[in-house]
C-alpha cells in the first residue's frame, strides 16, 4: 500500500469523525484488503459509509451542533419579531430584520455573533472530566 494511499484514507476518516461521529476502529482499518474499499465508501461522506452497512458511533450526550443551535434561535426570533411586530407593534419588525442582517453579515464575513454566544451557554460547555 502507498503511502499516498494512506494519506487518503487517514483524511478521508478525519473527514467522517470531524463530522462529530466515531468510527470504530476495527470498522475503520480491519485489513489492509478492505482498505480501498471503505476508502472509496468514506469519499462519499458518512452517508456513503452508512450505506456501506460500516457502523457510526454517535454521542447523545453532547450537544447539538452550534449551526443547528443558532438556525432554531435565528428563526425563532424572526417568527416572534413578526408575530409582536404585526400584533403589538409595528417596532418589533425591527428584531426580524436584526436577526436578518446578523445573518447576511455571517454569511459575507464568516463571523456569526450568535454562534459565539450560544457557545458560552452552560449547555455547550465541555463537562469537567
Amino acid at each position: 500500500m502507498t503511502k499516498s494511499l494512506k494519506a487518503a484514507v487517514l483524511v478521508a476518516l478525519g473527514l467522517l469523525v470531524a463530522s462529530g461521529h466515531v468510527i470504530r476502529a476495527q470498522d475503520a482499518l480491519p485489513n489492509a484488503s478492505d482498505l480501498l474499499a471503505k476508502s472509496a465508501a468514506a469519499m462519499g461522506g458518512l452517508d456513503a459509509w452508512k450505506k456501506t452497512g460500516l457502523s457510526v458511533d454517535v454521542d447523545t450526550k453532547q450537544p447539538m451542533e452550534i449551526m443547528r443551535q443558532v438556525q432554531i434561535s435565528a428563526g425563532s426570533l424572526v417568527v416572534i419579531g413578526v408575530l409582536l411586530g404585526a400584533s403589538l407593534h409595528p417596532a418589533f419588525y425591527a428584531l426580524s430584520a436584526f436577526v436578518g442582517a446578523g445573518l447576511v453579515v455571517a454569511g459575507v464575513t464568516g463571523f456569526c455573533g450568535m454562534a459565539r454566544f450560544l457557545a458560552l451557554m452552560p449547555w455547550n460547555r465541555a463537562a469537567k472530566a
